[in-house]
C-alpha cells in the first residue's frame, strides 16, 4: 500500500507543480491607451459652429400652440401700421385691394390687421404682407374676398331736388324729412367710427400729395 501510495503521489506532484507555477506568474495588465493628439484650431472652430447651429434651431422651434389664423378673406376691414407704426383703418377690403394693385405698398414687410366683426386689431395681430398671403404677392394679396363681404361703402346717393321755403326751414319736421339719405348715412358711419378714403393711404400720419 504504501508503494501505491507513493507512486500516486509522485504522478500527482507535476500537476501541482504546474498549478502553482501558473498561480506564481504575474498576470499582464492591459497597455494603457495612448493620448488623444490635441484638436487643431481648425476643428475647435468647427465644432463650436456646430453647437452654435444646434442652439439656434432649438430655440427657433415653436414654444406655444401654433398660431391658428382666420380666413383672411372674411375681414371686413383692414387696417395697416403707416412709416411711423400708428394704426391707420379700417378700410374696405375692395380700397386696400385697390390700393395694393396701384402699388401703394410696394413693401412686404408692410404690416397689416384685420377686422372681422368692427373690432381694432392688437399690436400683435399685425402682420407683414409677405406672412399674410403666399407667393406670387401680385396675384394673391388681398385678391380673395367672400362673397357678402362689402368691397367698398356705401355711395353717396344724389339728393332729391326740392324747393325749401324759410318756413319749411324753421319746420324741424320737414327738415327731418327731407334730410338727404346720403347725408344720414355719413352721419352713422362717423357715429361708427367709420371712415373712408378711397383716394389713397396714408403713409406718414397725413395724406400723401
Amino acid at each position: 500500500e504504501d508503494q501505491a501510495s507513493k507512486k500516486r503521489k509522485l504522478e500527482e506532484e507535476p500537476e501541482a507543480t504546474a498549478a502553482d507555477a501558473d498561480a506564481d506568474t504575474p498576470v499582464a495588465e492591459p497597455a494603457a491607451a495612448e493620448p488623444a493628439p490635441p484638436k487643431t484650431a481648425a476643428e475647435l472652430m468647427a465644432e463650436k459652429a456646430s453647437a452654435t447651429v444646434a442652439a439656434a434651431a432649438v430655440s427657433a422651434e415653436p414654444k406655444g400652440p401654433k398660431r391658428v389664423r382666420r380666413d383672411l378673406s372674411t375681414a371686413q376691414f383692414w387696417y395697416y401700421l403707416d412709416k411711423e407704426e400708428k394704426k391707420q383703418g379700417p378700410f374696405y377690403p375692395g380700397v386696400v385691394r385697390d390700393w395694393y394693385a396701384a402699388g401703394y405698398f410696394p413693401d412686404a414687410s408692410t404690416k397689416f390687421g384685420c377686422s372681422f366683426v368692427g373690432e381694432i386689431p392688437r399690436a400683435k395681430d399685425f402682420e407683414a404682407i409677405s406672412d399674410l398671403f403666399s407667393e406670387p404677392l401680385k396675384e394673391t394679396a388681398f385678391q380673395k374676398i367672400a362673397a357678402g363681404i362689402a368691397l367698398y361703402p356705401v355711395e353717396a346717393q344724389a339728393s332729391e331736388v326740392v324747393a325749401v321755403t324759410e318756413q319749411d326751414m324753421l319746420n324741424d319736421e320737414f327738415s327731418a324729412e327731407r334730410n338727404p339719405k346720403w347725408l344720414e348715412q355719413s352721419l352713422q358711419r362717423m357715429e361708427d367710427g367709420v371712415f373712408s378714403n378711397k383716394a389713397r393711404p396714408i403713409l406718414k400720419g397725413s395724406f400723401v400729395n
